[in-house]
């Protein structure tokens, strides 16, 4: 048997049978504000024997030192607030934003068919021409304050039971429906498009997810087990396995607010009467969510400790929900 198979077999023999949050992710407490500090003692095939360091209490709400217990319960009392301030203006006042959403089909007519007044002319072949038509189909609609007050209740709900790794789940919800809300206020109502933004940024947050649990299962090894060896001009460098999914998350964001800002040129370009706080609110939700792969980047790197880090989350998904949340909102609700 090789060595790293007999690694891990010892994984499985020395972790502690607990919770399934225990055994996914092995988190280090013992040394929270220092990710650069090897835990634990270790045995000769570099294996980390501390329970401590293997078992994921860190992650874990009440097991949390007690800054972050405070700051993640404020979150959740300020996130439970907005969710049920949305709901109950809305029903006062009666007022909301829905969003009728397009689609496009693509058809071919003969040479002797009419084509309609509404259809754009993709290519004449002689015979037959291919064109291109816009639909709104009344069932294909989105309520805004159903996209804002969702977000408001995932987040409420999540960082209520989990701070840890798991938030990388409720921001595959969270995050993907507030990107939605975000493309919607660049003009960008296409079902397909808004669909494919949603996916691309859920994607970005499960590569973060994977990421997460590849750099916490590579500490608990002082050797390079979690990492691959590429050639560079010659040189072997060594790559940690978390960098392939975290590159992979930059990507698909960065994809998906490619798509909004391309459309939000186009508008801008077309139209002089785009709403006075959307341009803002684009630019400052883009830097925001842009923040959460910055603050991940450093932790992975050890700038930035495990305590830093999770702080770090938990004020960033507070601010970045409730800017984008009553900003909307408060211009659906009170000024139209």
């Amino acid at each position: 048997m090789n060595t790293h198979a007999l690694r891990e077999v010892k994984l499985k023999v020395d972790v502690p049978v607990g919770s399934l949050v225990d055994n996914l992710w092995p988190s280090a407490t013992t040394a929270v504000d220092n990710p650069s500090t090897q835990y634990g003692n270790t045995d000769p095939t570099g294996m980390v024997q501390s329970d401590e360091a293997l078992a994921a209490d860190y992650d874990i709400p009440f097991q949390h030192p007690l800054s972050i217990k405070i700051c993640n319960t404020l979150a959740v009392v300020m996130h439970s607030i907005s969710f049920i301030s949305v709901i109950s203006i809305a029903v006062a006042k009666q007022k909301d934003a829905v969003y009728l959403l397009t689609y496009t089909t693509t058809e071919w007519y003969g040479r002797e068919q009419i084509i309609p007044s509404n259809a754009t002319v993709l290519h004449d072949f002689g015979n037959a021409t291919i064109v291109q038509t816009l639909h709104q189909n009344s069932q294909l609609q989105i309520s805004v304050t159903a996209l804002i007050a969702t977000f408001f209740a995932l987040s409420a709900g999540f960082q209520a039971l989990f701070t840890g790794a798991m938030r990388y789940i409720e921001y595959a919800f969270s995050a993907s429906v507030m990107i939605v809300l975000l493309g919607l206020q660049a003009g960008e109502w296409n079902a397909a498009a808004l669909f494919s933004i949603f996916f691309l940024s859920m994607g970005c947050m499960i590569s973060g997810f994977i990421a997460h649990l590849l750099w916490l299962k590579g500490r608990a090894y002082k050797d390079d087990t979690f990492s691959t060896k590429i050639v560079v001009f010659s040189s072997e460098t060594t790559i940690p396995l978390w960098f392939y999914p975290h590159l992979l998350g930059w990507v698909l964001i960065l994809a998906a607010y490619i798509v909004i800002w391309v459309n939000f040129s186009l508008t801008m370009h077309t139209n002089d009467n785009v709403l006075s706080f959307v341009l803002p609110i684009i630019v400052v939700e883009s830097v925001l969510f842009m923040l959460f792969g910055v603050t991940q980047t450093l932790q992975f790197i050890g700038v930035l400790g495990n305590k830093t880090t999770k702080l770090a989350f938990i004020w960033q998904s507070l601010v970045s929900k409730s800017i984008l949340g009553w900003v909307i909102f408060s211009e659906v609700v009170f000024v139209n």
